[in-house]
């Protein structure tokens, strides 16, 4: 099934809220709408020099800044986690993305299944 619009939306505000643990405001998302990321499978889709890249849309009008190493690490890390769950039988699908816990990742973040063949 493809998801609709809507149900994009829904998945990326509970993952950025949730798992990621991101301010409504914050310089992720305002980066991720900025680059017209409107679901996981865009994130996933990027690769690593695509991330270094981001830039948000700064406070003064027609400036751009670099999104803060932080949140490039935790992008990528994010990626590597969707990987992760898929080499081990476990992807995600369409249904499953409201299910991933901020425990859950960040248990992955800490932990050394950080295979780098994955990504």
């Amino acid at each position: 099934m493809v998801l609709s619009r809507a149900q994009r939306a829904t998945i990326m505000e509970y993952i950025l809220e949730n798992v990621l643990d991101q301010d409504p405001d914050s310089a992720l998302r305002r980066a991720l709408s900025h680059s017209r990321i409107l679901s996981p499978h865009d994130i996933c889709a990027e690769d690593d020099n695509q991330l270094d890249g981001y830039r948000f849309p700064a406070d003064v009008v027609r400036v751009t800044d670099l999104l803060p190493r932080g949140n490039i690490v935790l992008q990528k890390l994010f990626k590597k986690y969707v990987a992760y769950q898929a080499a081990i039988g476990q992807p995600f699908d369409n249904s499953d993305w409201l299910s991933i816990t901020k425990e859950g990742f960040d248990n992955f973040r800490v932990s050394g299944d950080k295979p780098q063949i994955l990504i």
